[in-house]
């Protein structure tokens, strides 16, 4: 790999439109473009280059599975689409041709390098005593395999077999906060790599990069929108709704967080969400307006939901753009856009275990970059895409704070 780079740019900025144009206009490379979003690998990016440098994506028929429909794909030297989820099943044999074949990767939106995993306490301390593994603190606390475990419950198999493959690794200070990490070698096969993102800097993907000694610069190849103009259209199509009964729960430490949810909320707390909730579905149609906080709160048998039954009873099932709430870590979808309400309930962090891991190894994470960068791009899955005019309520403080300072920030570089 010669280079990673960057083009670290807002939404609505057209960075996928450009990548495809730059591709274009440099016919002379083999292009691997990785996308969450299925309608650009298979329409958006094949079409826009079909009369030029043409682009293909892995099919699955005729019996061969769409991972060997890549590898015959790559053995042909073809310009290729596909998703993150086939891209994070790259096999050794994968990684060789894109190295031996000279593409470049071009990855839209950050993959989740590094997530969660999520065991019972002292599992691995079990498996550390039995001599069945150890941890490498000289590489990022990888768990490595001694030998075979003569226990064979699934919970311990399961931990093996991560460790067996290389992807488990363990905080320096605590052998429960365990994470997965895919494999470096997913990016360094490429002989260049340029990643499209917003926000980039303090992001899980760029201490990953660090953590592994990995440089980036940023890519400037092409000139993008000025982000002040972009940001005062934003404000001209945004309104941002206001509901005076959750301010006063507002002055709690965590209020909407993931933990709040789970145990923390009292009774009283909930009813008065409940409250600020039905005020805003009461004013606006139900099939306009989508919501985001954690899944088990709107589930309608879960005892801690803020499910009311009458007007605060999102729909989870069905066709997605008449479903009422969206997982706040969403990304790659476009099938919201008729939404023109969009309610954030949720007050985000990183996940424990990767903060903690993170943090162990002297890469943390900026808790604020992670929950502007994530509530944005939810807010994006919204009508504003379209260039149309959106109703936001904002309920944690903390979020609304952040949404409110990175969109009047004069100088955006103070935030980036």
């Amino acid at each position: 790999m010669e280079t990673i780079q960057v083009l670290d740019s807002i939404m609505g900025s057209g960075k996928t439109t450009k990548i495809i144009d730059w591709m274009i206009a440099n016919p002379d490379q083999k292009y691997l473009y990785v996308s969450p979003l299925l309608s650009e690998v298979e329409e958006r990016v094949p079409t826009a280059c079909a009369d030029a440098i043409g682009f293909t994506f892995p099919t699955a028929e005729n019996g061969t599975s769409k991972s060997q429909s890549f590898l015959n794909l790559l053995k042909s030297a073809e310009n290729i689409a596909t998703t993150h989820s086939l891209f994070k099943l790259m096999t050794k044999e994968h990684l060789q041709l894109i190295k031996d074949k000279g593409y470049v990767l071009i990855v839209d939106e950050e993959v989740n390098m590094i997530e969660d995993y999520s065991t019972v306490c002292g599992y691995l301390d079990d498996l550390k005593g039995w001599d069945v593994v150890d941890i490498d603190y000289q590489n990022n606390g990888k768990v490595i395999v001694l030998k075979e475990p003569t226990n064979n419950s699934r919970s311990f198999k399961t931990l093996f077999d991560y460790a067996k493959a290389d992807s488990l690794f363990a905080s320096k200070n605590s052998n429960n906060a365990l994470v997965t990490q895919l494999p470096v070698s997913l990016l360094l096969a490429a002989k260049r790599v340029i990643i499209l993102t917003y926000k980039f800097e303090g992001s899980i993907l760029s201490q990953f990069l660090k953590m592994n000694n990995l440089t980036y610069s940023d890519f400037n190849e092409f000139d993008m929108p000025d982000e002040k103009v972009l940001k005062d259209q934003i404000r001209k199509l945004v309104t941002i709704g206001s509901t005076l009964s959750t301010r006063s729960l507002n002055q709690r430490q965590g209020y909407m967080s993931a933990t709040w949810y789970e145990t923390g909320a009292t009774a009283a707390e909930l009813n008065s969400l409940r409250g600020a909730l039905r005020s805003i579905y009461r004013l606006h149609p139900k099939q306009s307006i989508l919501i985001t906080c954690p899944l088990s709160a709107v589930e309608e048998r879960h005892k801690r939901s803020i499910h009311d039954g009458r007007d605060v009873n999102p729909k989870l099932d069905g066709p997605k753009p008449k479903r009422g709430w969206l997982a706040c870590n969403t990304r790659a979808t476009n099938d919201f856009s008729n939404k023109t309400v969009m309610i954030h309930a949720y007050n985000r962090y990183p996940n424990r275990n990767v903060e903690s891991y993170l943090n162990s190894w002297g890469r943390p994470i900026d808790r604020d970059t992670f929950a502007l960068s994530e509530m944005i791009q939810w807010l994006w899955r919204g009508c504003i895409r379209d260039g149309k005019e959106m109703t936001v309520y904002i309920l944690s403080k903390r979020m609304l704070d952040l949404f409110n300072e990175w969109l009047n920030e004069e100088d955006s570089r103070l935030l980036d």
